[in-house]
């Protein structure tokens, strides 16, 4: 059988389509065999990348990219640096140049691995027709076994064209149901013996459908339950009396939330930090963290399944009663930005939101809330992120809303295209501050300079309209707030809002 049909065959067995894609010359003999239905074309190399992560977060399955040699590599490394730090499952490949005359340095020649393989578990280079298909079947192993990663092949022309044996390797099974039951035991001893414990929940529990569990866990204990800072997708249900909200990425802010806690319980995440305070993170507190992505950054910790945990747990614990539940902030509606919130709060119910809205995204999460595969946010840091997430996510759920800055939309406003071309649901509002917000707060409160570069204004109207997507421009009422949610298709409501502040990240 011949190398390309091996791996169309392969990608079945698999089940690892649809491939989102921007080829090249080095990537034809690869798609070959590849019926056109199985591949979703972007229209630059990023998008295929934060495509598929956002349809990994939702799957919980390893997605497939396809990017063309060093170059789109190259061009996807903000985006395979954000899947990294997501921890979803992502097999990336790319075609490399013929063999045959790799001597001569030939264009769109060089070294992948070296620019990749921090970023993935497994990286290997195709050699031989032979090792196609159980180099895809490792590759998905590694990517789907705890915690989730990244996987690199590279495709050398010449090997597509090889002849190999078909084995017809089945679509492996990962186990990730793991506990340690005397672990559990003798965390269990220490929260019956402490004071006053309180429980950090990270992106884990939602992943591994913990969220009911944390919901017994707290309230057997009568603990408060935190969110970890900038966790990447929801991590508890904010609407439960427990919840005590977000943690602030701050060290001497989450040094003060937690003040009045002699125990912390951190399950399923990890403490996220951006700007520097002069604070000792939580010194001298006793810490234990659970869960399948174990840095050792803070505390002590159990490689164990956070939902497992969680749910074996409550043979052992013992019950509280009387524990004081923390309040969470009121809304303030003589906010702008916040009504606007309100708004989506109140119209998009049971929608999954891919949020990049930035120097908002704080209120989104306050009032829009969480609960399970309900709320995503790209937590690298990088900017672009949302808009391609959002498409990957409506390939297998038709009830998107991505919310996203001006600025934020402009860096993969291209993704339109694939979202019109494969006519994806995603629903879109652009929130239009005509700027950089988070960057004129920083320097507001940090710098003199007035930073007036930090300010544009954009036909965000026409640009939507290029793509041939529906679109309305609405001031902060969102009188079309409505027609968005009932259109049928992708559709999209620009936002005039002046000043989405309040939440101050970086005062002094």
């Amino acid at each position: 059988m011949i190398g390309y049909e091996i791996f169309n065959k392969t990608l079945k067995n698999m089940e690892l389509y649809p491939v989102f894609g921007n080829p090249g010359t080095t990537e034809i003999p690869m798609l070959e065999d590849i019926e056109s239905d199985n591949y979703i074309l972007t229209l630059h190399d990023s998008i295929s990348v934060g495509m598929a992560d956002g349809r990994a977060q939702l799957t919980r399955k390893p997605s497939m990219v396809n990017l063309h040699s060093i170059l789109g590599i190259g061009n996807s490394m903000a985006f395979i640096y954000s899947a990294y730090v997501h921890k979803i499952p992502m097999i990336i490949t790319a075609g490399e140049q013929d063999n045959r005359h790799i001597f001569y340095d030939p264009l769109l020649s060089g070294n992948i691995n070296d620019m990749i393989s921090k970023y993935t578990k497994y990286s290997f280079e195709i050699r031989s027709a032979n090792d196609i298909e159980r180099a895809v079947r490792r590759a998905y192993i590694s990517s789907i076994t705890p915690p989730f990663s990244l996987s690199f092949l590279g495709f050398p022309m010449d090997t597509l064209e090889e002849n190999a044996e078909f084995r017809n390797l089945t679509r492996p099974e990962v186990n990730s149901d793991i506990v340690d039951d005397r672990a559990v035991r003798e965390i269990c001893n220490e929260i019956n013996n402490s004071g006053n414990p309180a429980m950090i929940l990270g992106y884990e529990a939602d992943l591994y459908g913990g969220i009911w569990h944390a919901k017994e866990f707290s309230r057997k204990l009568g603990i408060p339950v935190f969110a970890e800072p900038f966790a990447s997708r929801g991590p508890y249900d904010s609407s439960d009396p427990y919840y005590a909200g977000d943690l602030p990425p701050v060290a001497e802010r989450i040094n003060k939330s937690l003040s009045a806690y002699d125990l912390i319980i951190m399950v399923g995440g990890d403490i996220n930090l951006y700007p520097y305070s002069h604070s000792d993170l939580l010194s001298g507190r006793r810490i234990i963290k659970i869960g399948l992505d174990i840095s050792g950054k803070i505390g002590d910790s159990y490689f164990m399944n956070p939902a497992t945990f969680l749910r074996e747990s409550l043979k052992y614990l013992h019950e509280r009663k009387g524990e004081k539940i923390p309040v969470r902030p009121e809304v303030n509606k003589n906010s702008q930005i916040q009504r606007v919130m309100l708004k989506i709060h109140e119209n998009f119910p049971g929608y999954t939101i891919a949020d990049e809205s930035i120097s908002a995204s704080p209120f989104l999460r306050q009032i829009v809330g969480y609960n399970q595969d309900s709320y995503f946010i790209g937590k690298s840091g990088q900017i672009g992120w949302a808009l391609p997430a959002a498409a990957g996510m409506a390939t297998v759920n038709p009830k998107v809303l991505c919310v996203i800055g001006d600025g934020a939309f402009m860096y993969t406003s291209q993704t339109l295209w694939t979202i019109r071309n494969y006519n994806l649901p995603v629903k879109l509002i652009i929130l239009d501050n005509h700027g950089y917000g988070i960057l004129r707060k920083f320097q507001e409160v940090n710098y003199e300079n007035t930073g007036k570069y930090l300010t544009f204004s954009i036909e965000l109207k026409k640009v939507v309209d290029s793509f041939g997507i529906d679109v309305r421009k609405n001031d902060e009422n969102m009188r079309d707030i409505e027609w968005l949610r009932s259109h049928d298709g992708p559709a999209a409501l620009i936002i005039r809002v002046d000043k989405p502040y309040g939440y101050n990240l970086f005062k002094k």
